[in-house]
């Protein structure tokens, strides 16, 4: 039983050096950038939307990649970012004059992005039949779908009626919060981009560590920036 068992191991780790074409897994992702503040009055003057500035995002990925060819490793990954800030819609004050402040609650800041990237080796160590880790440099284009920030305008514009914020003391519907979320997911703003990553690639058998840190350039992903910088660890499963 015991030679069986060697066998079999010996077998599973032969296969795993000789025939590693890549593999599949997930990450955490943290974004380094600074959001400005917004504010946004409605065009009767009666109503304005204040947005606080926030800093960084978290993210959530998958990535895919490919070692097959001999000098060059292909990488794709799909990635969520999620962070929140404080938002307030003020009323005008008819008798003083000027805003009277709303209370600030908390609102979401999303985006979604795809990254392509070329990745080289440029440094290598490995433990033969065993475990491998290596250096990595690659460059690469990334698309990104954001979320627009909350304004009048945009909510005039979900809700089909251009003088729905000229009216004194409007509300909305719980219908209406409804079709203004749904617009905001289906009508994200689109950037593009390059970006530069390295990273350190370790494998041991079938399991495999990545730390990469990135720099994404592609102007108004993050408003008023041309790029921002960013670091991800994911753990795959090779095949």
């Amino acid at each position: 039983m015991k030679k069986i068992f060697n066998k079999n191991l010996i077998t599973i780790i032969l296969s795993t050096q000789l025939f590693a074409l890549g593999g599949i897994g997930i990450y955490g992702a943290s974004e380094m950038f600074s959001y400005p503040s917004s504010t946004n009055e409605a065009s009767s003057g009666l109503y304005r939307f204040q947005s606080e500035s926030f800093n960084n995002s978290a993210g959530l990925g998958l990535f895919i990649y490919t070692d097959l060819l001999p000098f060059i490793d292909l990488e794709y990954s799909g990635e969520l970012n999620l962070q929140t800030h404080k938002i307030s819609l003020d009323i005008i004050d008819p008798i003083n004059g000027g805003f009277d402040l709303g209370d600030k609650t908390d609102f979401g800041w999303f985006k979604t992005s795809n990254y392509f990237t070329v990745r080289r080796q440029v440094f290598g160590a490995s433990i033969p039949f065993l475990a491998k880790a290596s250096v990595n440099l690659g460059l690469g284009f990334n698309t990104h779908k954001v979320m627009q920030p909350l304004t009048p305008g945009l909510i005039e514009t979900a809700l089909g009626d251009t003088q729905l914020l000229d009216e004194e003391g409007f509300t909305l519907t719980q219908e209406d919060t409804d079709t203004i979320v749904n617009y905001i997911i289906e009508n994200r703003e689109k950037y593009s981009g390059f970006h530069l990553q390295a990273g350190v690639h370790g494998r041991l058998l079938l399991i495999n560590l990545f730390i990469n840190a990135r720099y994404t350039i592609a102007k108004d992903v993050i408003k008023g920036t041309t790029g921002f910088p960013s670091i991800w660890t994911g753990v795959s499963i090779g095949f």
